[in-house]
């Protein structure tokens, strides 16, 4: 009968193990956990001759020189309404064009212009400008400026934490065709610190 020392199989048997526990074998090419790096609110208020039934919102980055805007996000999505107070919509990595083009913008260290859109009814009614220093206030931890220089954006969110509609309003025409408006989305960037 061959004797075969113990140690060597328990040492096999342990590295097969650890092998296995290697988060699916990619050798530590998996991505670190994202984080939230940057945070601001986008906002618009009004009144339109208009009776206002849903509402959208686009986030471009522009630039300020020309007005010329790079891409849109969350502009093409369905229609929010005051019932979808609370919802949140994302987008993430490999989610297009328009994504990949708003990470770039918001992590090369330039200071651009942050633009959000204003939809009524489906069709675009201005909007807002401000740089992304002013905008993202320091991101995080107070440290990233203009924007999220030296990280990797891996998520977008718009969350709608305020919507009033009220039509007519005070139906200044006399017709009913009227309506005040109060939106307010949360916006929230993620990402993890580039290699």
């Amino acid at each position: 009968m061959t004797r075969y020392p113990t140690l060597p199989l328990a040492l096999l048997a342990l590295t097969l193990l650890l092998a296995g526990c290697g988060g699916g074998g990619g050798g530590g090419d998996e991505a670190p956990p994202s984080i939230l790096i940057l945070t601001t609110e986008a906002k618009t208020a009004g009144s339109t001759a208009q009776v206002v039934r849903d509402f959208g919102l686009g986030v471009s980055h522009m630039d300020t020189s020309t007005g010329d805007m790079f891409y849109e996000i969350f502009g093409d999505g369905p229609a929010w309404t005051p019932a979808d107070v609370g919802e949140m919509r994302a987008l993430e990595r490999g989610d297009g064009p328009a994504f990949a083009l708003f990470a770039e913008q918001a992590s090369n260290a330039v200071d651009e212009g942050l633009y959000f859109k204003r939809y009524l009814d489906g069709d675009l009614r201005g909007g807002t400008a401000a740089s992304e220093s002013t905008r993202w206030a320091g991101g995080f931890d107070g440290t990233l400026v203009p924007d999220a220089a030296g990280y990797v954006i891996t998520r977008v969110e718009a969350e709608l934490t305020h919507a009033v509609l009220d039509t007519p309003a005070n139906d200044p025409n006399g017709d009913g065709i009227y309506t005040a408006y109060d939106l307010r989305w949360t916006l929230r960037v993620y990402g993890y610190k580039a290699p």
